[in-house]
């Protein structure tokens, strides 16, 4: 299922997609390898053609687009980027930072290309990928999965506790994949989808840093050196996207905007924020690597991503106590200067 998913992708792709592949490896380390198949053989689930519903989630506006910065702006912006510079570069973690000011398209970005583990914010991909060929007609939201005793995997998510036999709809998979960060949802849709088609979907919408490689909880993998990659600039756009209705289609971005209100994680960022401020975003965690990203709503919009790693241990409560910083010195250069 997932090679007939990809051919018809990439059929849509066209030539576009090729000249883009060639952006998406020369972002990647020396380190990284090709985008690997499938870890495991796709569920025998047929998709149906039902294509996505129009309606957005419930509750949810699209945002216009930034204009285009000012020479006020960009002088505003130096400051920011001087503030989050002086706090990333001083930890012993990998970080790299990205802020865009959403009222402007100001953008502030440390080490932004910089690929990391991706740990959990790999969802974000996958949900967008998701929903590229949900346009497609290849798989709707309200299409049924029952669940197999081979999706099974620990970490994160709540899936796994209702065990095999459970029948779930693909939207409340990519729900809870994004708003719990359910590792058994995800597998499920990598399969559905095939690797293949999710690394094109990276290649259509430009980032050039993120790589799917692995399913969730694949150990061997990983000891085997297969990981996935992004990068904080990659995940700022992803979540830009998403805020401004660009993502696939408004309705797609309203749906993931919706789920990321939803993160159930709310340590790192959140923790520099003003109390009651909505921060709709995704978080990851590995043994060696802490990320953060979300939009910070309200009158002054800002989207913000932290991603921390390390050689080895990561070292979680540094990591959350830097995120915290950073995310207080942007809401203070963002949204408290410009009152």
């Amino acid at each position: 299922m997932a090679n007939t998913i990809y051919r018809t992708a990439l059929g849509a792709l066209a030539t576009g997609a090729l000249l883009a592949c060639a952006l998406l490896f020369a972002g990647c380390t020396s380190s990284d390898s090709e985008a690997s198949s499938e870890a495991t053989a796709p569920s025998t689930t047929a998709i149906p053609t039902e294509a996505i519903s129009d309606t957005p989630a419930a509750g949810t506006e699209q945002a216009t687009p930034a204009a285009k910065p000012s020479e006020e702006t960009v002088a505003e912006n130096h400051h920011l980027q001087s503030d989050l510079a002086a706090l990333a570069t001083t930890s012993t973690m990998d970080v790299s930072v990205t802020c865009i000011d959403l009222a402007n398209g100001a953008t502030s970005s440390i080490a932004g290309m910089q690929q990391h583990p991706a740990a959990s914010m790999i969802k974000l991909l996958i949900a967008a990928a998701f929903f590229d060929q949900a346009q497609l007609g290849l798989i709707a939201l309200d299409d049924e999965y029952t669940i197999e005793s081979g999706d099974i995997v620990g970490g994160t998510g709540s899936l796994q506790n209702r065990g095999a036999g459970t029948t779930i709809t693909y939207g409340e998979a990519v729900t809870r994949m994004i708003s719990e960060s359910d590792n058994v949802a995800a597998n499920i849709l990598i399969d559905q989808l095939g690797m293949t088609t999710i690394n094109s979907t990276a290649i259509k919408l430009g980032l050039t840093g993120t790589q799917l490689q692995r399913r969730m909880m694949d150990e061997n993998a990983i000891a085997a050196g297969i990981d996935n990659y992004t990068s904080s600039d990659d995940t700022a756009k992803l979540l830009q996207q998403a805020y401004e209705g660009t993502l696939i289609t408004p309705e797609a971005s309203a749906y993931i905007m919706d789920a990321l209100r939803q993160q159930t994680d709310t340590a790192g960022i959140l923790g520099g924020l003003p109390a009651g401020t909505t921060f709709a975003h995704k978080t990851g965690t590995l043994g060696y690597a802490k990320h953060d990203g979300g939009v910070v709503e309200g009158d002054h919009p800002f989207v913000l991503v932290v991603l921390c790693s390390a050689q080895d241990t990561i070292d979680e409560a540094s990591a959350l106590g830097l995120m915290a910083e950073i995310g207080s010195a942007a809401y203070n250069d963002i949204v408290v200067e410009a009152a």
